[in-house]
């Protein structure tokens, strides 16, 4: 088990995946013919879990969604047949298709601080990532003492076209170096990918663009499945009081929501606690249309409303009474300060606050609702 693992105690998250991936994956193991779904859901979830991570109910889905958005950085390939490779950290691999055009250097010629570099942009037919890394160590003439850095390979069907469309830009640019052959520009990858994504999307900024979108997405995804695991421990531990000691309730499996509620005995009546949004949290009884008619729950609220200074003697905080002639349901809640990022201490204060708060609820609205349905 790491102990430098961030994401021990958390249950595996799209960011989670993709971190896996793109830092743990032996990058060379099955680089020919690749890994398969199964194999990769497989290694990221013993992965997860071996170092401390929580096991999670779809692994698959949670792997796919992550391989989507490594696919379109260039940090994953998916081959012919479904099956994936990864590159090593510092190459990224973008397009389909049989050939490649490729961008390399020699750190030797990257003064440190420079923006732009010589770097070579060519081409060749076939093979795969292991194959083009040989016959470019081949093509460099100091990868002996320097091995060639490989920051880019674009797979296409049209690899001369493709290759021909860089040159003549960077030609347009004045950044071609006299040299022989014609392949070598004084430029930088950043530059070269800004370009395929001009000749291929019609946008420079098309993978800068989707890899902000798809990181911004997964790291608000990752926060919500974290608050969501939250939700689910707390309410589970409110579930569990309520019944092993008051049976108020049967015990269930909650769902990760910012509230759970709880059956009264009376159809369209309900009991629930609730984190709002602005950092209260709420116990109420709601009447809904599960078991009244829009008409009959308004004119039932009413009437129960009709009981306000009874049942306010009982509390010490005051109840919001909302009627909600537009939703489906009408609510008289509760509140107080409380947030689920809280520390233990001040959850388990809201929980005992939750705890007595629904068993008074139940014990003076209950007798009361009860009546007026039978009159």
């Amino acid at each position: 088990m790491s102990q430098d693992y961030k994401y021990a105690d958390e249950s595996l998250s799209i960011i989670a995946a993709m971190d896996c991936l793109k830092r743990h994956v032996t990058t060379d193991k099955g680089i020919d013919i690749g890994l398969s779904i199964k194999g990769v859901v497989s290694f990221v979830e013993k992965y997860h879990v071996k170092n401390g991570g929580l096991p999670t109910d779809d692994p698959g889905r949670v792997v796919r969604r992550a391989l989507s958005h490594l696919r379109q950085s260039g940090h994953a390939v998916e081959l012919i047949g479904g099956n994936f490779i990864f590159p090593k950290d510092d190459e990224r691999v973008f397009g389909n298709g049989e050939n490649w055009v490729y961008c390399y250097y020699l750190t030797i010629q990257k003064k440190q601080g420079a923006s732009q570099f010589p770097c070579t942009i060519g081409r060749t037919s076939g093979g795969t990532i292991k194959s083009i890394r040989k016959y470019i160590e081949r093509q460099a003439r100091k990868a002996i003492v320097d091995p060639p850095k490989i920051p880019l390979l674009f797979r296409t069907n049209e690899c001369v076209d493709l290759e021909g469309a860089i040159h003549r830009i960077l030609r347009l640019r004045d950044q071609q170096i006299d040299a022989p052959g014609d392949e070598l520009f004084m430029t930088n990858p950043e530059e070269v990918l800004e370009i395929y994504d001009f000749i291929i999307h019609g946008d420079p900024t098309y993978t800068t663009r989707t890899e902000s979108r798809n990181e911004e997405w997964a790291q608000k995804r990752h926060k919500y499945l974290l608050k969501a695991e939250k939700y689910k421990i707390y309410f589970q531990s409110l579930i569990d009081k309520l019944y092993e000691e008051h049976s108020f309730t049967t015990p269930r499996r909650v769902n990760g929501d910012n509230y759970h509620y709880f059956a009264s005995g009376i159809t369209g009546i309900t009991y629930g606690a609730w984190f709002r949004k602005d950092g209260q949290t709420a116990v109420y009884v709601q009447i809904d249309e599960k078991g009244f008619k829009k008409s009959e729950r308004l004119a039932f609220f009413d009437r129960l409303e009709a009981h306000y200074g009874e049942i306010a003697a009982h509390f010490i905080l005051p109840l919001a009474w909302k009627r909600c002639p537009k939703k489906t349901y009408s609510l008289i809640s509760m509140c107080r300060d409380g947030n689920i990022g809280a520390s233990a201490d001040e959850l388990e204060a809201i929980r005992d606050w939750h705890v007595e708060s629904l068993l008074k609820f139940k014990t003076v609205f209950q007798p009361i609702i009860e009546k007026l349905l039978l009159s």
